[in-house]
């Protein structure tokens, strides 16, 4: 599993480096809330443009929950709908492994269980430019073995030139 997270910021650290769009990439993060799960995480991601209408967002979450280990890393791809220059709707479609792992007692008993999943993203949001910077709110639907909604929000900050 580690060696997925490293992969991934190398594949984000890449894009940002090699990007010829004239957007610029943007990385950052807010709170998430998961429905199923029924807590909130932390998020971390990159906001790589490859085209005008289209951009890579790869992202890590990280839920608090006191007893279950539980995070996720994303690759995603935005499809971005000309809407102006200050609001920036946009549909997201992606790959999703989730992992989740835990530690505990009971009677006596020491119960250990972990798991990984990989699933599909689907969902939809919209980035607000605040000049500099960037608010983002989005919804995500994951199918798979660790089904789950959750809303995020947070904001980006440009990286590059």
């Amino acid at each position: 599993m580690k060696k997925i997270i490293v992969a991934t910021f190398f594949f984000i650290g890449f894009l940002a480096y090699s990007q010829n769009s004239q957007a610029q990439a943007q990385i950052g993060g807010g709170l998430v809330f998961g429905f199923d799960i029924g807590t909130v995480g932390i998020n971390v991601r990159g906001d790589i443009p490859v085209t005008d209408e289209i951009d890579v967002v790869p992202g890590f979450i990280y839920y608090f929950e006191s007893n279950i280990n539980i995070f996720e890393v994303n690759a995603n791809g935005h499809y971005n709908f000309d809407a102006g220059d200050t609001v920036q709707p946009y549909a997201l479609a992606g790959l999703n492994i989730s992992h989740f792992s835990y530690d505990t007692e009971i009677l006596g008993f020491g119960i250990e269980a972990d798991g990984t999943d990989v699933g599909l993203n689907l969902g939809g949001g919209i980035n607000f430019d605040l000049g500099g910077i960037s608010a983002f709110a989005e919804g995500r639907l994951l199918l798979g073995g660790f089904e789950d909604f959750s809303l995020t929000g947070g904001v980006l900050f440009p990286i590059g030139n």
